[in-house]
């Protein structure tokens, strides 16, 4: 799909410009529009699938922004309304007031109420689809972005000053020069694959089973994570009109027979899975899966070169930290770009990039694989120990605090002086 005003026609003439963002999914326009309307570069965006051009149709949602939904931490939202963009976005926002985590079948549980850590929400959900229509409208409004959907990367080579690559799109091609490339165009990269950049990859031998439920006797503002003994979990987020997004992760095998369930049946399951106490769950909505692993980058930095999102860290979705660490690589970015934009082609500039953002990512690739791990203890005496940690926990005002102030609501470095530019 073009958009006329700042589609450029094919040709096979070379266009220049400051950043070349492959990759038009979340990460990659959040990062364009936000670079649009804080710098003056000018940027372009390669997206493989079609980009939504107006409000999407629910039942053919675009597969760059698939039917699941995210939490927003605190430290996103605020990063959103810096850039104007919460205001609109709060619309199709649900609050996240309530936490709960429980392991099934178990005594013990962890409630946290965002009163309790002097918070007005612990994050927000929005549907993936809102957010990324939203960020794709922002894009093409920008008069110094241009947008390339439907488009074939070929033939990435390095050059002086940076990189130029073939561009196809419809079966014409478009050559593009710009000191800085930015990859983030998901897991399995085949940008990465372009430069000879690896991945260190783990498989959790699970696929996480998506849609949408009503469940009455959730709390609407609540979100709920439900852990079962010896690994998977089912995960909860409020959405409006009393539903929640479901996020299911089961063992590969299991999650195809889910899939192949009647929505009858598939309620049935689920229903046994939670308890009767939690009965009724109802209205399912469409089913769909991907499969569960970690895989993180080599290498996120190379001279004119640096990887974002899902290509430099694809997180499991127990704590949905994900997107909120993109969003803050994103943000060290933008403002790296945005004090000092002569040095977009200095090495320099990105190495101290990747220096004030490892801690972050090893942070929290260690706690959601920490999580994990203690959620998959199947000895009973370690089972114990991990209820009544639960337990503390829940009565500990300075745990929940430190668990507010390093994951709900993380620091940003913003000004030179503390990005040390």
């Amino acid at each position: 799909m073009r958009n006329q005003e700042n589609y450029i026609g094919h040709s096979s003439r070379a266009e220049k410009y400051d950043v070349v963002i492959v990759g038009g999914g979340m990460v990659g326009a959040t990062l364009a529009a936000a670079l649009g309307q804080a710098t003056t570069y000018r940027i372009a965006v390669l997206e493989r699938e079609a980009l939504p051009a107006g409000v999407p149709d629910a039942l053919s949602v675009p597969s760059t922004f698939d039917t699941r939904s995210i939490a927003l931490s605190r430290s996103t939202v605020r990063f959103l309304y810096q850039m104007g963009w919460w205001t609109q976005l709060r619309k199709c926002a649900t609050a996240i007031r309530q936490l709960w985590v429980e392991t099934l079948s178990l005594p013990g549980c962890v409630q946290m109420c965002a009163e309790q850590v002097d918070l007005p929400a612990l994050g927000y959900v929005v549907p993936n689809v809102l957010l990324g229509q939203y960020l794709i409208q922002t894009v093409r409004q920008c008069g110094r972005v241009t947008v390339y959907d439907q488009a074939v990367l070929h033939n990435l080579q390095p050059k002086k000053g940076g990189f130029v690559a073939q561009a196809v799109c419809a079966g014409e091609s478009v050559s593009l020069v710009a000191p800085l490339w930015v990859v983030a165009d998901g897991v399995n990269s085949q940008t990465l694959n372009a430069l000879g950049i690896e991945s260190r990859t783990h498989s959790y031998a699970q696929n996480a089973v998506i849609t949408t439920v009503r469940a009455p006797k959730l709390r609407g503002d609540g979100a709920y994570e439900f852990f079962q003994i010896g690994g998977g979990s089912l995960a909860f987020l409020p959405l409006s009109h009393g539903r929640h997004g479901l996020v299911w992760a089961l063992p590969a095998v299991r999650a195809e027979a889910v899939l192949s369930l009647s929505d009858e049946d598939c309620l049935e399951a689920l229903t046994a899975t939670l308890g009767q106490h939690r009965a009724p769950l109802e209205d399912l909505g469409q089913r769909s899966y991907y499969p569960l692993q970690l895989s993180l980058a080599r290498e996120q930095i190379r001279p004119h070169c640096v990887v974002l999102g899902n290509a430099a860290h694809s997180l499991h979705p127990i704590a949905g930290q994900g997107f909120n660490l993109a969003v803050r690589d994103v943000m060290t970015l933008v403002n790296l770009l945005k004090v000092r934009p002569e040095r977009l082609s200095c090495f320099t500039l990105l190495q101290r990039y990747e220096e004030l953002r490892l801690q972050d990512q090893n942070r929290i690739v260690r706690f959601c694989q920490g999580l994990l791990d203690v959620f998959s203890w199947r000895e009973i005496s370690v089972v114990g120990l991990r209820q009544l940690a639960m337990l503390l926990f829940d009565c500990s005002p300075q745990a929940q605090a430190w668990l507010a102030k390093t994951v709900i609501a993380p620091t940003v470095l913003e000004t030179a002086w503390e990005l040390g530019v």
